[in-house]
């Protein structure tokens, strides 16, 4: 956990960690800033450290590393103090806390209030349930302030605050199954109709649903449950209107533009679901608007799911148009930091040049994508999908024996998942049909073949990567 955190320190993180640590004394041999300039430079191994400092005596090592790392820990909360409108709130409980343990009660009520009205302009229910708590607290030590409206006031932001973690729970289990693949989550109808049942239950509640943080909630709830179940038209409405009703009541600020930008996101993606390419278009430079606001603050967060929304788009209308705006994508430095995007770019070439019958180029980008170190933590689905379009450009490029090989390589390393509960009856299908289309066929072979192609048009195809229908009837010159 230490080297991690100080992989993740800036350089101004850093500088600011050098000055706490060197606050009381400026020697050069200090043995947490030898440690800490060690584990930056990620030559030297920790026994190699521990030699250097101690002689190998583990227990005083373990020690340092402790110190460090609660040092660091410090020198990052002083660093970003003011940081945010939350860490402002904390801090004045922080300083109240300070002056209540003096006795010091006037200066503690003074901090909490500065931090009850900062709470509730932010609508901030969690530190308001704390603050309640101490100022509560705080009356029990004096005889100025009645205890009972404080008293009331936690009632009434606990229920609203029950309803919300209500939320927050469900909300936390489906995104957990939806982040861990690029589009490609598993449906579970189970917490999607829990997640329905609670936030119909309480949007009845005036004076909850008129909280600006509940209505976000519920916009994060709904967009999901259409999302899952793929119902983009009724998405794209709830958007529009939930959008303007947002701009109306004057609701975006700093604090939320991320989710702003998210339902720019969403709405973009939505359209484009929809067919309606040319006003997908439009709300991509909405959102690209948008992410230069405040100062570019989430222009980096944002800048692939911009290039993502053209580049579908005018894949559609403008083909070669895509392939350029996919490669000027592949050249932004903010996009090749992350792994997973550099991913979804080679992919899309692949699916590009085998759409264009450029099979040897297609297969390139393939094994480039199966080497790369990301590949093992994409989604199961995406990775059979990737690899089934891998043994096809094979096909296509004439060479049977490899695709056997293939064949059998590939269920052997997923025999043990089931391919339907992943959303890849589609794959499961195509395994079967391949070693057909690669035989010469007698007539129960043909027959075979055609069950197998008729299958395939009872499950759905939205997730495929390429067209398995069309492909199969040019390998046949047939209808299947």
């Amino acid at each position: 956990m230490l080297q991690q955190i100080v992989d993740s320190l800036s350089k101004d993180e850093v500088r600011n960690l050098k000055l706490f640590l060197n606050r009381t004394n400026e020697s050069g041999k200090r043995k947490d800033i030898y440690l800490f300039d060690q584990l930056r430079k990620g030559k030297k191994s920790d026994s190699e450290i521990n030699a250097a400092l101690y002689g190998n005596n583990k227990n005083t090592y373990y020690r340092l590393k402790n110190r460090l790392k609660e040092d660091i820990g410090k020198s990052l909360l002083a660093q970003h103090a003011k940081g945010t409108i939350e860490q402002e709130i904390i801090n004045n409980v922080l300083l109240a806390n300070h002056f209540f343990r003096k006795r010091s009660y006037e200066i503690t009520a003074y901090y909490l209030k500065k931090a009850e009205n900062k709470a509730l302009s932010t609508h901030n229910l969690e530190l308001l349930e704390l603050i309640y708590s101490d100022q509560i607290k705080l009356a029990r030590e004096t005889v100025t302030k009645d205890p009972e409206s404080i008293i009331q006031k936690k009632k009434e932001n606990r229920i609203q605050l029950n309803k919300i973690s209500e939320l927050d729970d469900l909300l936390a289990v489906l995104m957990y199954r939806i982040k861990r693949s690029i589009n490609f989550a598993s449906k579970s109808d189970t917490v999607l109709e829990l997640l329905s049942k609670t936030i119909q239950d309480y949007t009845s509640e005036e004076n909850v649903k008129s909280n600006p943080v509940v209505r976000f909630k519920i916009y994060h709830g709904v967009s999901r449950i259409l999302l899952q179940n793929q119902d983009f038209e009724s998405l794209e409405d709830y958007l529009k209107e939930t959008i303007q009703s947002f701009n109306e009541d004057v609701l975006f600020n700093k604090r939320n533009h991320d989710t702003k930008l998210q339902m720019l996101t969403y709405l973009s993606n939505a359209l484009f679901k929809n067919n309606k390419h040319k006003e997908s278009l439009e709300v991509a430079e909405e959102l690209l608007g948008a992410m230069r606001e405040f100062e570019y603050a989430l222009y980096d967060k944002y800048l692939f799911y911009y290039y993502n929304a053209l580049y579908y788009n005018y894949y559609v209308i403008d083909r070669p148009k895509a392939i350029k705006i996919l490669r000027e994508a592949s050249d932004e430095p903010v996009i090749q930091r992350e792994p997973l995007n550099i991913t979804f770019i080679i992919l899309q070439l692949a699916v590009y040049y085998f759409d264009e019958s450029e099979f040897k180029n297609a297969r390139r980008q393939l094994v480039h994508l199966t080497l790369n170190d990301s590949f093992e933590n994409l989604d199961a689905s995406l990775k059979i999908k990737m690899l089934l379009l891998e043994i096809m450009t094979i096909v296509e490029l004439g060479d049977m024996d490899l695709v056997e090989d293939k064949l059998k390589l590939l269920i052997a390393d997923y025999v043990k998942l089931d391919w339907a509960d992943i959303g890849c009856e589609r794959e499961e299908i195509m395994m079967k049909l391949i070693p057909l289309l690669i035989i010469n066929r007698d007539e129960n072979e043909e027959r075979s073949l055609d069950i197998l192609a008729s299958s395939l048009s009872d499950h759905d195809s939205a997730l495929d990567l390429i067209n398995y229908e069309e492909w199969v009837k040019q390998k046949t010159g047939s209808s299947h």
